[in-house]
């Protein structure tokens, strides 16, 4: 985003100086330093394509980023923070093919002219209000762009799930049958062994917890994780990798040495 926004407020102080009034001074006649109500024009002027900037950005970024992280994340297991760099190349682009339309159309909106002339626009007052305009700009433009947000959909309501003090989480007592068919798949999933682990290729911690139960002797199914992300995400509020099952119940992403000693009953 830094290397868009420069180049726009590049090319949006050329395309402002060939909107500008620009007057040459009498050779050897000290300048005026320009009037407050110059200084708010030239502000202005530099603050509305920025708008329009900060705009496109934040909805680039934001839905991208987020339709990234629905779809891809739960079909490739990529993280969030990964679909948020999608996100982020996307609005890049954005910014940097669709910035001259943006000033383009500032400049058809009529705003009025600060008859700076080249002198006035090099003095030091003038850069800090150009640049004072363009960071107002760019940041309303993200909260105006971020009001999108607002827009989308409430989380799916998670599953009712049943209580039990020797679990952090419980599989649905919901038959499948009655269950949405995602979540379905999954909750079999889940059933098809004592223990089952969702695991991820290349998990440091998905290994982790292999290695710790098979030295304890326990045998497990492993099931692919980024094939049950958005569910495991909706029953358990955890989209990370290893999903540890017990016997229908979930333990958390990490496996405790010795869970299966302390959960068997005292004689």
């Amino acid at each position: 985003m830094k290397r868009a926004a420069q180049e726009l407020c590049r090319h949006a102080h050329v395309n402002h100086l060939s909107r500008c009034r620009v007057f040459s001074s009498m050779p050897g006649k000290a300048q005026e330093a320009p009037s407050k109500q110059q200084l708010r024009t030239h502000a202005l002027q530099s603050a509305v394509p920025m708008i329009g900037f900060g705009i496109v950005d934040c909805v680039v970024m934001t839905q991208v980023g987020s339709t990234m992280d629905a779809v891809l994340g739960a079909r490739l297991g990529i993280s969030s923070i990964t679909a948020a760099a999608i996100g982020l190349f996307c609005s890049d682009s954005c910014g940097v093919l669709f910035g001259g339309t943006i000033e383009s159309f500032a400049g058809r909106l009529g705003l009025p002219s600060a008859n700076l002339t080249s002198e006035q626009l090099e003095m030091p007052e003038t850069k800090r209000m150009g640049t004072l305009g363009r960071l107002v700009g760019v940041q309303l433009g993200v909260l105006l762009g971020s009001t999108t947000l607002l827009l989308q959909g409430k989380p799916p309501e998670k599953l009712p799930q049943v209580e039990d003090e020797n679990a952090a989480t419980s599989t649905t007592d919901l038959p499948l049958q009655d269950m949405p068919p995602n979540v379905a798949s999954t909750a079999a999933a889940v059933k098809t062994a004592d223990v089952v682990v969702f695991a991820r290729p290349g998990c440091p911690f998905c290994e982790e917890a292999e290695n710790q139960l098979l030295d304890e002797g326990v045998a497990f199914n492993k099931v692919p994780h980024a094939v049950h992300r958005a569910n495991l995400l909706e029953m358990t509020s955890s989209p990370a990798a290893p999903s540890i099952w017990v016997k229908g119940r979930y333990i958390g992403n990490k496996y405790q040495p010795g869970f299966f000693a302390r959960e068997a009953p005292t004689q």
